[in-house]
């Protein structure tokens, strides 16, 4: 069986007034894997999203990341969002800056990669997409 790359157990989120968003959400996701996160407005698909991603605390529960606890105190949230991935429901590029900026941005600010380093994979990632023509649209 491939390698646990996600693990949730006993994830619990309660807001003030006692308001339980999440409760008892367990699952893991395995490497190569695909899982949907699925229920009706208000479920906490979004808390659980949340956070996994360190953007709200837990109120209880683990979240493992490749086997490491990533809800600890000491755990380094910047590394933690450098690692996973997320796309919000209404994202959008910044208008103001070319696509080339648009990509190198979090390469450079949350990764800590260099401006030329971050051209450099920017221009790779373009090129695989078959969009180098649009570098400074």
């Amino acid at each position: 069986m491939p390698d646990i790359v996600l693990s949730i157990k006993d994830l619990e989120k309660m807001y003030v007034g006692g308001v339980h968003a999440v409760k008892g959400v367990s699952f893991d996701v395995h490497e190569g894997e695909s899982v949907a996160i699925i229920g009706s407005s208000g479920s906490g698909k979004s808390t659980v999203l949340r956070c996994i991603n360190r953007l709200i605390e837990p109120t209880a529960g683990v979240i493992e990341l490749r086997g490491e606890q990533i809800n600890t105190p000491h755990a380094d949230v910047n590394d933690i969002r450098s690692r996973i991935g997320m796309v919000f429901q209404s994202f959008e590029l910044f208008a103001h800056l070319r696509v080339l900026e648009n990509i190198t941005l979090g390469l450079i600010h949350v990764r800590g990669m260099s401006k030329e380093e971050a051209d450099i994979v920017a221009m790779e990632v373009l090129e695989r997409v078959d969009l180098l023509d649009r570098v400074n649209a």
